[in-house]
């Protein structure tokens, strides 16, 4: 029986010592791993600073925002769609009847003039600030275009721009 279960082990590919076989495999193994865990632990600072970075913010006006919707549809919803802008803007409204917790201002081109609205939805972690703001007042927010659209009724027209996610820039 003896000389029969030897031959079983041999025939796995594990060897009776702690160097050969299967122990060897299993120690290179956990060789590698300490290493790689090593190599990642001392590099993780590079890893992070090399990683991709979300493309910067469009800086631009309610103005050429709207003129571009006008003037192509298409082409400004595709060029904008989910972009990060940086809109320069009056605050026309302020509104927080409509989701506890959130802020809504309507903004426009310029103190005054009725303009083609933009909606900037705030989170509520930046309500408060966006609340504290009073109409006329000249901002810079950064949002995510979330929807746009021209309306056409009868011979007019109008832009509806919807950002989210936005925050007041100084």
């Amino acid at each position: 029986m003896a000389g029969r279960y030897s031959q079983t082990r041999q025939g796995a590919g594990c060897g009776t010592n702690l160097f050969g076989g299967c122990g060897l495999a299993f120690g290179l193994v956990a060789l590698l791993m300490v290493v790689g865990v090593a190599w990642l632990s001392a590099n993780r600072d590079r890893i992070k600073h090399n990683a991709p970075a979300s493309p910067p913010a469009l800086e631009l006006s309610v103005k050429t925002l709207v003129e571009e919707h006008l003037a192509d549809e298409v082409a400004a919803r595709s060029k904008y769609a989910k972009k990060v802008l940086i809109v320069t803007a009056t605050v026309r409204t302020l509104d927080s009847a409509r989701e506890p917790g959130s802020a809504y201002l309507t903004l426009t081109d310029a103190e005054g003039a009725p303009g083609q609205p933009i909606v900037a939805v705030f989170k509520p972690a930046r309500a408060e600030e966006a609340l504290g703001l009073e109409p006329g007042k000249r901002v810079r927010v950064k949002g995510r275009v979330l929807q746009s659209a021209v309306i056409k009724d009868n011979k007019e027209r109008a832009v509806a721009i919807l950002l989210t996610d936005c925050e007041l820039l100084k």
